[in-house]
């Protein structure tokens, strides 16, 4: 196995990208020793990879159910430890609970709800933390807005955001030995988050209500014949970390990148709502959270060129499969224009395959409408002229900008309605 480069684990807390170029010019499918896995940085063969998802990988945590695992991920029956025609049907229901059409519903009853709520805690003031005051609340009251839980409650929510953000640490080492410590303290706050949400499970057990906790009920044993209250909520934490963290770390880059071009924002500002969704996908594409994805091979099988063996790792490098200069032309820039060779939806933000993200049209939504929202409540807003505005690039798993303080005219409300776009 070829091993002269340094392991991936070297770029954690840091912005990776030009070590990311060297991987893929020099050893596409290269043998990462710190992380003991094939790491692939080519756009191609990282979309093979995961087109070839369950016939010749599988998801590793199957693989990894250790009692943090099983209680990260919501019990043993959890989607991610489905394979074949129990996970198939688990991710068309998910698929259909986020459909385009369901989330664009949302748009105006829940997405810009939140975000107004938030936006009108800090617009009074001219400046704030985009990431502190923004980013980082705004994910998880959306999802439990989707969820019919108590969105406004600060305290519930705050609670809720402590005990993801434990979830989060223990991932964040996904491929490393595990730390006994970090895992019992994972396994302490899942059952707490267990416990927070128990109640609200249980009361919607035959509410007939439309949401998602109401519908997991409903249609749990069209997934599992068995369907019971354990697999209820272990769907509704799982959902609810998946549809927060990931959300809150696209969405602070989204912000840096937008606010350290001054032409891109000029265009975005100008170019209404198709140059916002042009600009969610680019922000998706250079900066989405999820850094890389784990598989393991089922069987000898060849990536790239190289041989997997049967149970090896394959770490699909996304973040670098996702500014490939044979895909993306000015692979490392905001255009809105991007047409060949790849259109800016053609990332690998949301990954691909049978196991792509369920919940990419919510994600995208809320990147778009809270952008959006941003520029209609602060037409001047601008990078705060602080010596260090933006934060450093933190995460390993998943990486974002710790702070990004701005400053703006203060207003009470926006200066246009969304409706005026």
């Amino acid at each position: 196995m070829k091993n002269h480069l340094p392991s991936i684990l070297t770029t954690a807390g840091s912005e990776p990208f030009d070590y990311f170029d060297q991987l893929r010019s020099e050893d596409p499918v290269h043998w990462d020793q710190g992380m003991r896995a094939w790491v692939v940085t080519d756009f191609e063969i990282a979309k093979d990879v995961m087109r070839r998802d369950k016939k010749d990988f599988r998801h590793p945590f199957a693989d990894m159910m250790t009692d943090a695992m099983v209680a990260i991920e919501g019990g043993p029956r959890a989607r991610n430890f489905q394979h074949g025609e129990t996970h198939l049907k688990m991710h068309r229901w998910i698929l259909s609970e986020f459909h385009p059409r369901r989330v664009d519903a949302w748009r105006s009853t829940m997405i810009r709800p939140v975000t107004d709520h938030l936006l009108q805690r800090f617009a009074h003031r001219g400046n704030a933390d985009l990431m502190k005051d923004l980013a980082d609340p705004l994910p998880v009251r959306v999802m439990a807005a989707v969820m019919g839980l108590p969105w406004q409650d600060d305290d519930w929510i705050n609670e809720c955001k402590h005990l993801m953000d434990a979830k989060l640490e223990y991932l964040q080492h996904q491929g490393q030995d595990e730390d006994p410590a970090l895992a019992e303290r994972t396994i302490a706050a899942m059952e707490r988050f267990d416990d927070l949400l128990r109640p609200y499970v249980q009361d919607r057990r035959d509410s007939g209500g439309d949401d998602f906790i109401s519908h997991t009920w409903r249609d749990g044993t069209s997934m599992i014949d068995d369907w019971a209250e354990r697999d209820t909520l272990g769907m509704v934490t799982g959902m609810f970390f998946a549809g927060s963290d990931t959300t809150m770390h696209t969405l602070s880059n989204a912000f840096v990148l937008l606010l350290t071009d001054e032409q891109l924002a000029n265009d975005v500002r100008r170019g209404g709502d198709g140059a916002i969704e042009r600009f969610a996908e680019e922000a998706l594409r250079l900066h989405g959270a999820v850094q890389f994805r784990l598989r393991k091979a089922n069987h000898d099988t060849e990536v790239g060129g190289v041989l997997v063996e049967k149970d090896q790792t394959v770490l699909n490098l996304h973040a670098a499969a996702n500014r490939d200069s044979s895909q993306f032309a000015c692979p490392h820039q905001a255009k809105l224009d991007r047409e060949q060779p790849r259109r800016p939806q053609d990332h690998l933000a949301f990954s691909f395959g049978p196991r792509s993200c369920a919940g990419a049209a919510l994600a995208r939504a809320e990147v778009q409408e809270t952008v959006k929202a941003v520029l209609e409540w602060f037409p001047d807003l601008r990078l705060a002229s602080s010596p260090s505005p933006i934060g450093e690039y933190e995460g390993f798993a998943l990486r974002s900008y710790s702070r990004v303080d701005v400053e703006f005219s203060p207003v009470d409300g926006p200066t246009r309605s969304s409706e005026a776009q």
